[in-house]
């Protein structure tokens, strides 16, 4: 998996899969919510992370325990 694009690049960004060994490349089945992939995608375990820019440029994280099926939003803030 990697996430792509991003405002320098030009375009939307969105996160791509592939399960060739990178012969090619799919959007994943679902993409984050606000999908405007901004960084590399990181990895926590088996699990992608990516971070996201939306319209108001509000940084979003999101997580997927699936492989790109599901997407669910991860507060950036912790309690101190």
């Amino acid at each position: 998996m990697l996430a792509s694009g991003g405002r320098d690049a030009g375009d939307p960004g969105g996160v791509l899969i592939t399960r060739n060994g990178g012969s090619s490349w799919d959007c994943t089945p679902a993409q984050p919510g606000a999908a405007n992939a901004q960084f590399a995608l990181l990895m926590m375990g088996s699990t992608p992370l990516v971070v996201t820019r939306d319209a108001a440029a509000s940084d979003h994280l999101f997580s997927s325990p699936d492989l790109g099926n599901t997407w669910e939003e991860l507060p950036l803030s912790l309690p101190f």
